[in-house]
């Protein structure tokens, strides 16, 4: 009788260590597909932040080679590369 007895003891040891496993490894997986999503959050952000940046360099370039006399738009492209 005590053998069984510890036998069942054993088992829902057992049982509850599992479950306990499995929580925590369920806590884990929510955490890391939380993090997941944020950095592709912030990714698509950088990406976004790149596009403005080349879009403003560009603006930036057209409007020296088009609104600048030829000697002050060395200056300014040394200036503008300078500070990029």
């Amino acid at each position: 009788m005590q053998k069984i007895t510890a036998r069942y003891r054993t088992t829902g040891l057992n049982a509850a260590m599992f479950a306990i496993a499995a929580l925590v490894l369920m806590v884990m997986v929510g955490m890391s597909y939380r993090e997941w999503k944020q950095y592709s959050r912030a990714n698509a952000d950088a990406a976004r932040t790149r596009e403005i940046v080349d879009s403003v360099d560009t603006l930036l370039s057209s409007l020296i080679s088009t609104c600048v006399p030829p000697p002050a738009r060395r200056f300014l492209k040394c200036l503008l590369g300078c500070l990029s």
